[in-house]
């Protein structure tokens, strides 16, 4: 992993920004460059991660798994129902006590 806090970005020279780089063979499952206005540390890696994790659940909800594109919903109420339950369903959840 490499950390860099001074990059400059593009023709432009854009920054300085934050930058992570780092490679499937130093912990993580794939190769991940993160560009932050905040100075680079693991914990910049770590919050991309997580919501790279949520924008992935996101995506499939949204069309693989769900398919929200083919509800057709109007209502903001009704969609944020719909959410409601599908988040409940991603989390396993259950409003009983388990036996």
């Amino acid at each position: 992993m490499r950390l860099l806090d001074s990059a400059y970005v593009g023709a432009a020279g854009i920054g300085p920004v934050g930058l992570v780089l780092c490679w499937p063979r130093y912990g993580q499952d794939q190769t991940m460059h993160v560009l932050s206005p905040d100075a680079p540390s693991v914990r910049t890696l770590e919050e991309f991660s997580r919501l790279a994790g949520i924008e992935r659940a996101f995506r499939d909800d949204k069309s693989a798994c769900f398919g929200i594109e083919r509800v057709r919903l109007t209502s903001p109420a009704r969609l944020g129902c719909l959410l409601l339950g599908i988040a409940m369903a991603r989390c396993s959840w259950s409003p009983w006590p388990h036996a």
